[in-house]
């Protein structure tokens, strides 16, 4: 095993594999005590959103830990610079995509604990309110049906 090792992983440190080979047989319930926490994560964030921006939108996520949210009105690139002065950081469509797509998204995670996600959202919101006022509607993308 020794001479098949070195000639499959190009010899990566044996204290790593060692501590690894201790830890895989808790990966299985620390595995699920992640999901459940990260379920219980996602609907907290989901129910302050529903509560305080429910004209706010979202698909379900499939993975990862973050929620890209659509916002009704106006440029998420400008929403993220109001949010900023609301003491709220959070990433526009445009600064996670190549083509500057999704102007209408923001990213937010859902991995907080409740009483950040909270405050978060309530910073969310009122940062919103100020820029509602002086939003200006999105301009509409043209579709290239072929």
């Amino acid at each position: 095993m020794s001479r098949r090792k070195v000639g499959l992983d190009l010899g990566s440190s044996i204290v790593s594999q060692m501590v690894a080979a201790k830890l895989v047989p808790t990966f299985a319930p620390t595995r699920a005590d992640r999901a459940e926490l990260v379920r219980r994560r996602y609907g907290r964030l989901t129910a302050l959103l529903e509560e305080w921006l429910p004209d706010w939108t979202w698909d379900a996520p499939r993975g990862g830990l973050s929620l890209w949210v659509r916002i009704p009105e106006g440029d998420a690139d400008e929403f993220a610079n109001v949010a900023q002065r609301h003491q709220m950081a959070v990433l526009s469509g445009p600064m996670m995509s190549p083509a500057e797509g999704h102007r209408d998204r923001l990213r937010i995670p859902y991995v907080h604990e409740a009483a950040e996600m909270e405050e978060g959202v309530r910073r969310l919101a009122r940062a919103w309110a100020a820029y509602r006022r002086v939003a200006r509607p999105r301009a509409a993308t043209a579709s290239v049906l072929v």
